[in-house]
């Protein structure tokens, strides 16, 4: 069956395609290939009409264009070619009545063809037809026509390795639909212990930490940008350029947001611990890392004292203590009991 273009559906496509978006050599040019197209067609040289058109959208790509290229495919009984064009015409049609023209002419040359449809994961790689050298065949997702038989399609995006299938014996009429994975081509990239403890993401410092260092990351080729979190350290962020099969090591300097305590007690000297370890004695400035802390300040003879503090950054916390006097004593027991128990001698 098939869908001759009218006279007046040819002039109406003429006058549109008529109309470029800047007058310059190109557009004139593609208008003459597109004029020459026309007459041939309307002549029924659908060979020479193709050569025009051809020119004409290789100059200014044009949907109109893509549909007459498609009409004389399909006039010259080459109809897998008929059927791509048709394809890439209903891809930019946005008239809903032409778009049931080309879909209408898409379902007669079904019966001539069979139909590979082509997904791959990720989406966005390139199709080829049984060798590279023939040319690609569009991007995925797509659906390509072919002549009835059996096929090799071959699948490439950028980062990935190539993957290819064999598509087994297609008659007239028939569709397959294939599925190919695409794995990223990685490169090994450790983050050192001297980010112990960080969080890491990567490429966006908004998405899901992927582990937490030191640990080791499996990243697609090209460049990444890494992202570094931990409590009480300054957020950190690192360029590397990954390279296929390589391993490399990054050793992230995590600056530690610090503020200021300042530990006093009315008797001086005392012991002063933080989170268990000595520090001092007071009165003393300490330098500490954001964050809670424990305080315990302790001296002979006296009661010890704790404190829960909260350090932020590039502030100053005070802690003044009063110190008790233990009531505790050495007695003849040699233990260390209270004034009342201890024994004594009148």
């Amino acid at each position: 069956m098939r869908f001759r273009l009218p006279c007046l559906a040819l002039l109406a496509l003429l006058l549109a395609f008529a109309q470029p978006a800047a007058a310059d050599d190109l557009a004139d040019e593609a208008d003459l290939r597109f004029r020459l197209g026309a007459e041939a067609f309307q002549r029924g040289d659908y060979r020479t009409a193709l050569e025009q058109f051809l020119s004409s959208n290789r100059l200014v790509p044009n949907r109109n264009v893509a549909y007459n290229i498609a009409r004389c495919y399909e006039e010259l009984k080459q109809f897998p070619e008929a059927f791509r064009y048709y394809s890439v015409a209903l891809q930019a049609e946005t008239d809903t009545s032409a778009r049931g023209r080309i879909e209408r002419a898409l379902v007669a040359i079904r019966q001539h063809i069979a139909v590979v449809e082509i997904e791959t994961s990720p989406p966005g790689a390139t199709v080829f037809i049984q060798r590279k050298d023939l040319g690609p065949r569009g991007n995925t997702p797509t659906a390509l026509g072919v002549k009835p038989g059996r096929y090799l399609v071959l699948a490439e995006l950028l980062g990935h390795h190539p993957a290819q299938v064999e598509v087994s014996e297609l008659g007239a009429g028939q569709s397959r639909r294939i599925k190919l994975t695409l794995e990223p081509i990685r490169g090994t990239v450790e983050i050192a212990a001297s980010a112990a403890g960080a969080s890491v993401r990567v490429d966006a410092a908004s998405s899901q930490p992927v582990c937490q260092a030191p640990c080791e990351l499996r990243l697609s080729e090209g460049r990444h940008t890494v992202y570094l979190e931990r409590a009480g350290s300054a957020p950190a962020q690192l360029e590397v350029n990954v390279d296929a099969n390589q391993r490399q090591t990054l050793h992230p300097e995590l600056v530690l947001l610090t503020g200021t305590l300042v530990v006093s007690s009315d008797e001086p000297g005392a012991l002063i611990e933080v989170d268990g370890t000595a520090r001092g004695f007071t009165p003393q400035v300490l330098p500490l890392a954001v964050g809670p802390h424990r305080v315990r300040v302790s001296l002979a003879g006296y009661k010890s004292e704790s404190r829960e503090v909260l350090i932020e950054r590039d502030t100053e916390r005070r802690v003044e203590l009063a110190l008790t006097q233990s009531d505790a004593v050495n007695a003849a027991s040699r233990s260390t009991e209270s004034v009342e128990d201890a024994p004594s001698s009148v």
